[in-house]
């Protein structure tokens, strides 16, 4: 296939994408034009595909969510059920892996938010305002909020992201930092009521 037969658009299109290509190829790296590729991607334009590597994800998390009353009183928490076991016609036909991956890149992103803020010096529990408008903290709070209300009466919802290791055992130390950490736990929000 020659340039003649691409025409200007389609060599123009070849030669975005081949671009494109080139400078996905370092971003899946951890080294010195990995870290420039990351400095330069502020939109997140240029995918990074380390499925696996350099480090597995090794965790669990868990997106819990309880509603609350007037008088300050809350219901039990709950799990969004967002990670269910595969089945083997998932390899084909998993409509749901795109809410998973959705939780899994927002929690992620919540992570590098708040290892971002502070490195810059905010004290993330002081100054909670700049967390709260971050899309990763948007999205996860639209999916709590979409869930129904555990009771009528409430009038807001407090959302919280556990992380836990799978290999501790039941019978590991209360005090074993493997065993579990609070990641996040929001103020509350409240429900928009129709007026």
């Amino acid at each position: 296939m020659s340039s003649n037969s691409l025409g200007f658009a389609g060599v123009c299109i070849l030669v975005l994408l081949g671009g494109w290509l080139l400078v996905s190829v370092p971003n899946q790296f951890t080294n010195r034009l990995g870290a420039w590729v990351t400095r330069i991607n502020a939109f997140g334009f240029i995918p990074k595909w380390t499925f696996f590597a350099p480090i597995p994800g090794t965790f669990n998390y868990h997106l819990i969510y309880r509603d609350l009353y007037q008088d300050g009183s809350a219901m039990p928490w709950l799990e969004v059920d967002w990670c269910t076991g595969r089945r083997w016609f998932h390899a084909v036909w998993h409509p749901r892996r795109l809410t998973t991956k959705l939780i899994i890149d927002s929690i992620n992103g919540l992570g590098e938010v708040i290892l971002h803020m502070t490195r810059e010096g905010t004290d993330v529990e002081r100054d909670p305002q700049s967390l709260i408008l971050s899309t990763p903290y948007v999205l996860l709070l639209n999916l709590v909020m979409s869930m129904p209300r555990q009771d009528p009466c409430a009038i807001s919802r407090q959302m919280a992201i556990f992380q836990q290791d799978p290999t501790v055992t039941c019978d590991a130390p209360l005090d074993s930092p493997r065993i579990g950490k609070l990641i996040l736990c929001s103020s509350a929000h409240d429900f928009n009521r129709p007026q």
